[in-house]
This record gives C-alpha cells, structure tokens and sequence, in this order.
C-alpha cells in the first residue's frame, strides 16, 4: 500500500492509498482517495487503518467529509460524526479502517471533531486522549489537568462511536491488554502517579494510588502483562496479569528506555541504548534475576559496524521462538577497502548476547542500507529502497534477490 498527499491549487487536500499485487506491481488494483492531510496509518492483522486531519482549507471546502474507493464516493453524514460535549477545535480526525484480506468488502468510517491529537492504535481499538488544565476550588491549591479519554472499537467494516471516562492527571503512557481488552492508563497527578484499570466498556475497574511516590516518572511502556516505569535511574516492573491485582516483580538499577525495549521472551528483554561513552550498546534484562540486572549481559559492537536506525523499532527485527534478533549496520571491509549494508543476526538464548551471523544484504554499500528485515518460516529477508535478499536463518548464506525497479 502506497501512500501519497495531494493538494491542487485552492482546493482541501486528499491523502491516497493506493493498493499493489506485488506479483503485477504495474498498476494499483484499489485506490482509496480519502479527504485530509495524512495524519497516521497501520496495519495490524488484517486491518488497515487510515487517520486524515480534516480543516478547513480553500474555496471548496466541504464541511463533513467523504472518501472513494475506485472513483466511488462514500460521503459521511452528520451521524457519522462524533463532536464531543466540551468545546472542540475547527477540525476533524478522519478514520477510516479496510480489511486488506478482502479490500472489497465495506470500509469502516467515523470523523471525530476536536478529540484531541494524541492518538494509540491498538488489534481492536484505537484510544484518543485530550488533556484539560483544571482550576483549583481552593486558593493557593496547585491547577491540576484532567484527560478525557475516547475508545473506538472496531472489527474489519466498522467503527463504534467511542467509548469516554476521563482520568485525574497528565497521561504518560496507555496500553490495551490483549488478554482482556482492559485499558491500562499511566498518569502523573500533581506530585503523585497513579495507574487506572479500565475495562472494554470504559467503566474503572481499578486505580493504583501512590506508585513510585515522590518520584517523577520519566518514561513508562507497557509490554504483556508488564509495565516497567523509569524514574531517574532506576526502572520498577510492574505485573497487572491477575484482575485487580498489581505485583511489583522489583526495582532494576537499569536506565531503560534510553533507546528501545524489545520482547525477546516471556523473561528476556533487549534493550538498545546508547553506553556511558556514546556508543550503540545491547543490554539484555532477565526479570526472572532483577537482583543481578546491573551484571545483564551487554554488547558494544565493534568500530567496523555502523549500526544503522537504532532508534527506530521498524528497523530491529525480533525472532522469538530462536531468542534471536537483528540490527541494520553498515559494516567496513578492510580487506576489501569497502563497506557493504548488512544485518547483524544475535542470539541470546543462553543469557549472553552472541553475534551469530551476517546478512550481507550487498556487495558493496553505494548509500542504499537495508533498514527492515523480516523472519518468515526459516527465512530471513532485508529490505532496502533497490533490493529484497533473502537468507537461510541457519548460515546466514544468501539464497536469493531481487531488485526493485
């Protein structure tokens, strides 16, 4: 699916999606014109996911708006249109959600007026959060903030009109658990953080006062049934995998989130950062050990690798049933005098971080890197902008390419 942003002259703008058959790339064989500057998209399963920001722009300007699919126009009424009782901005969030296992079957549609723009997308719902400054009843007391919070189910042709709560405190992290479709909401109010439990229906489940108090949450990330909250250099793991019940699994004197956090299993995380002389490192958590984290096994690859996108979670490639993962890097030849653009292939089944193997996407690196790679049945694959290599996931030899015209 290719996505393109037009504009003509005077006109509102239009974001495109334009489906290909990989095996006859020539001409798209669906196009979805959708009103709206493009605002995010995703694929999860089979369901595409397309947000346009709808304002008001040119002489043409339509007030409620519409999408085609192949030249077929879906024009939204007012009741598609959820306008939320606190005063919104001149605007719209356009969402639309296709099934791309079966593009012919009915687009699922629904335009929110000023919700706000913070917006998660999860396997069955998407979660918009719109913050409020609050005026203290008490003179002298602190202003504090209040989130409102919309859920809006879906399946693969529909969009419900969302679902709302609103939750004491500034938002720093949100998560639906797919085990029960709960939303879990990580908060700062005013010195103090709190984490509510909210259930498919929006109504609270639970709230857990007090966590951490007296320090300042500085990142949260919820992975399973975990959510681990950095605050200063410490990082404190909590499991929310029992209704109701939260267990504090302990306190790691690991900084995460300098970079990245990965599931590599049920016990072990990667963590990609940057080490105390700047340099791309790998550190790996066992929470089933929190006591000796500190001593977690930690790479530095070697100067000839140029780690490439680190920071970027598309670009590191997670294999769990192998316990391995792999990292874009422009490594340097010296006997060649050369580089070439590669994927560095580790494995971390044993608790150390081993490098295994080499995915040499090139011959030689002319500024083309490959920055994605995926695992699929014993084949690796990397991806760059003029080629696909594909790779045994037992050599690491090359078994075959193509080059993207």
């Amino acid at each position: 699916i290719a996505i393109l942003q037009r504009k003509d002259f005077d006109t509102e703008s239009k974001t495109i999606a334009k489906y290909y058959n990989i095996n006859n790339p020539e001409e798209p064989f669906r196009t979805h014109v959708q009103d709206g500057k493009y605002f995010f998209s995703s694929i999860n399963g089979s369901n595409f996911c397309l947000i346009t920001d709808k304002s008001e722009e040119g002489k043409d300007y339509s007030v409620v708006p519409a999408f085609s699919v192949d030249g077929v126009r879906t024009e939204l009424t007012t009741d598609d249109v959820f306008i939320p009782q606190t005063t919104p901005e001149k605007s719209y969030h356009f969402i639309t959600v296709t099934d791309v296992a079966n593009p012919e079957s009915p687009v699922g549609y629904l335009a929110t007026a000023g919700t706000g723009n913070r917006f998660q997308y999860f396997e069955s719902a998407i979660v918009i959060t719109r913050e409020w400054v609050t005026v203290a009843e008490k003179e002298g007391e602190p202003n504090g903030s209040l989130t409102e919070i919309y859920r809006f189910n879906y399946d693969n042709s529909s969009i419900s009109k969302p679902l709302t709560n609103a939750v004491e405190g500034s938002v720093i992290g949100s998560y639906i658990n797919p085990k029960n479709d709960s939303l879990m909401i990580a908060a700062d109010v005013t010195g103090s953080n709190r984490i509510y439990v909210l259930d498919k229906s929006m109504e609270s489940v639970n709230k857990f006062e007090d966590i951490l108090p007296g320090k300042k949450i500085d990142s949260v990330k919820f992975i399973g049934q975990n959510v681990y909250l950095t605050a200063g250099s410490e990082t404190t793991i909590l499991n929310f995998s029992i209704p109701k019940v939260s267990t504090n699994l302990g306190t790691t004197p690991a900084k995460l989130f300098e970079g990245n956090l990965y599931e590599i299993s049920d016990s072990k995380l990667l963590d990609i950062c940057t080490d105390e002389n700047g340099f791309v490192a790998f550190r790996i958590l066992d929470l089933n050990d929190l006591e000796h984290s500190s001593d977690a096994a930690k790479y530095v690859p070697e100067e000839k690798y140029n780690i490439l996108s680190s920071l970027d979670s598309r670009s590191i490639m997670v294999i769990p049933e192998k316990e391995m993962f792999g990292v874009p890097a422009v490594v340097s030849d010296a006997e060649a005098g050369a580089e070439y653009s590669a994927y560095m292939i580790f494995d971390v089944s044993d608790g150390e971080i081993k490098l295994v193997g080499i995915c040499r996407h090139d011959e030689f690196y002319v500024g083309d890197a490959a920055v994605r790679a995926v695992y699929d049945n014993g084949t690796i694959y990397t991806v760059s902008g003029e080629k696909i290599s594909a790779f045994s996931a037992e050599t690491f030899e090359k078994i075959a390419k193509h080059e993207i015209i």
